[in-house]
C-alpha cells in the first residue's frame, strides 16, 4: 500500500505542477490590473503635486503564490525619495503585512538611506516578525532521506516563529559618482527563535528541537565591491560581498560564528530577433557556521531563491555552497500601457556539508589533501533548473516574476517581485 501511494503521488506531480502554472498566470493578470490602475492614480496625483518629482508613494495589495507557502494575501506600502546624484533612490521606506493559506504570516518594516546624517554612509534597518505553522525540516545533512508519503502526513513539519532586528551600515571608500563602489560593512543582527513542534512523532519532535526560545546577538563586519551598472536591473558588472559575524557570549547562549561570501557577475551576450540583449547572470554563495549554532541559523538549500525546484529547507548543514546561473532578456514592450515582458532560464547547483574538521572539506585524515578536497566539495551535488517570466509595470526596477523550478524530488512554482539576485 505504501508503494502504491508513493507511485500515485508521483503521477499527480506533473498534473499539480501545470495546475500551479495556470493559477500563477491568473494571479499575474490580476496584479497587472491592480498595478495599472494604481499607476494611473499616481500619474494623476503627480500632475497636481509639486513634490511628485522627488518622492513617490505606492500602496499596493499583495496577491501571490508559492508552492511551499500557498496563496499569499496582504498589502505593502513603499515610499521612495529621489535626489540628484543618488541612485536608484536617496531614501526608501517600506511596510509589509502578509498571510498565506498554508499558515505563513509576516510583518516587516525596512528603512534604507544612502546618506546618513549628511554623510556618505548608507544605513539599512529591517524589523520583522514571522510565523510559519508548516515550516519544513528534513534534518541535518546533504543526503537526508525524503518520503513522499511522510511528507503528505506532515512528518517533516514544525512551527517556526522568528523575530529580528537588523542594522547594516555601508561606509564607502569611493565617491558616489564613481562607477565602482568599494567600502566596509558594519552589521548588528538580533534574532529570536521560538519554534515549536506541530505534533508528537514529527522529525522535529523526535530530534528534541524547539524546547525553548533561542536568542542570538550577532554583530559583524564585512567588505563590499560593486561595479554593476544598475542595482535593481544590472546588465553588466561585478558584485562581491563578504561578512563575518560573531555572537556576544554574555548575551547569547553559547558561541556562534557565521561567515558568508556572495559573488555575482553580469555579462551581456548577444541580441536576438524580437529580444533585447540577453544577459548571463551568475551568483556564487558560500556559507560557513561554527560553534554552538542552533539549527535555524545553519546554512540551508532549497527555495527562497536558492536551489529553486527543491522543497523549502531541503538540505541543511554547517557549511554550504551554491552556484546559480540565469539567461535573462526582455522581449516585448507595450508603451501605451507602460508594460514590459521578459523571461529567464536558470540552473542551480550546490550542496551542504554536515561537519568535520574543517567542515567544508571533511578530510578525515586523508593523505592527499587536494584530491580529498575536490572529491568532497564537488561530490553528491544537488541540481535544479527551470524557466520563468517577468512582467514590468511602470517605474523601472519594479516587476513581477514567476519561476517554475524542477528537481529530482519535486517541481515548485514561485511568484514574487524582482529577480532572484
Amino acid at each position: 500500500a505504501h508503494v502504491m501511494l508513493s507511485n500515485l503521488l508521483k503521477l499527480k506531480r506533473v498534473e499539480r505542477t501545470f495546475g500551479q502554472i495556470i493559477v500563477g498566470m491568473v494571479i499575474v493578470f490580476f496584479q497587472l490590473t491592480v498595478l495599472g490602475y494604481t499607476q494611473a492614480i499616481l500619474a494623476q496625483s503627480a500632475s497636481s503635486n509639486d513634490d511628485a518629482a522627488s518622492a513617490e508613494r505606492v500602496w499596493l495589495p499583495i496577491l501571490g503564490y508559492d508552492s511551499d507557502t500557498g496563496f499569499a494575501f496582504g498589502t505593502i506600502g513603499r515610499t521612495f525619495t529621489y535626489s540628484e546624484g543618488y541612485s536608484p533612490y536617496y531614501r526608501s521606506f517600506s511596510a509589509r503585512a502578509m498571510a498565506t493559506t498554508k499558515g505563513f504570516y509576516t510583518v516587516d518594516l525596512e528603512f534604507d538611506q544612502l546618506a546618513t546624517f549628511d554623510t556618505r554612509a548608507r544605513s539599512t534597518v529591517i524589523l520583522y516578525a514571522e510565523r510559519f505553522s508548516n515550516e519544513p525540516y528534513f534534518g541535518n545533512g546533504n543526503t537526508t532521506q525524503f518520503d513522499p508519503v511522510l511528507w503528505e502526513e506532515g512528518y517533516y513539519e514544525y512551527e517556526r516563529r522568528e523575530y529580528g532586528l537588523l542594522y547594516e551600515g555601508f561606509f564607502p571608500l569611493t565617491e558616489q559618482s564613481s562607477s565602482v563602489s568599494v567600502g566596509f560593512l558594519g552589521v548588528f543582527d538580533i534574532r529570536v527563535d521560538d519554534s515549536k513542534s506541530t505534533s508528537p512523532g514529527t522529525l522535529f519532535d523526535l530530534q528534541g528541537l524547539g524546547q525553548s526560545s533561542t536568542f542570538a546577538m550577532l554583530p559583524g563586519v564585512g567588505f563590499r565591491l560593486d561595479s554593476r551598472d544598475h542595482e535593481l536591473l544590472p546588465t553588466r558588472g561585478f558584485f562581491a560581498e563578504t561578512r563575518v559575524q560573531s555572537s556576544i557570549p554574555t548575551l547569547t547562549l553559547g558561541s556562534i560564528g557565521l561567515w558568508d561570501l556572495n559573488i555575482r557577475g553580469f555579462v551581456p551576450l548577444l541580441t536576438l530577433p524580437f529580444f533585447e540583449q540577453v544577459i548571463l547572470a551568475q551568483q556564487l554563495q558560500l556559507y560557513h557556521s561554527t560553534g554552538d549554532v542552533p539549527f535555524w541559523l545553519k546554512p540551508r538549500l532549497g527555495s527562497r531563491d536558492g536551489l529553486r525546484g527543491a522543497y523549502l529547507n531541503r538540505y541543511q548543514g554547517v557549511s554550504s555552497w551554491l552556484y546559480m546561473a540565469e539567461l535573462r532578456s526582455w522581449f516585448f514592450e507595450w508603451e501605451r500601457a507602460d508594460l514590459r515582458f521578459g523571461g529567464q532560464f536558470f540552473w542551480d547547483i550546490g550542496r551542504v556539508f554536515e561537519g568535520g574538521s574543517p567542515a567544508y572539506l571533511e578530510l578525515h585524515g586523508s593523505q592527499n589533501l587536494h584530491a580529498a578536497e575536490s572529491t568532497r566539495v564537488f561530490r553528491q551535488l544537488h541540481t535544479s533548473y527551470g524557466f520563468g517570466g517577468v512582467l514590468g509595470v511602470g517605474a523601472e526596477g519594479f516587476f513581477l516574476r514567476m519561476d517554475v523550478g524542477f528537481s529530482k524530488e519535486s517541481d515548485r512554482i514561485y511568484l514574487g517581485a524582482g529577480y532572484a539576485f
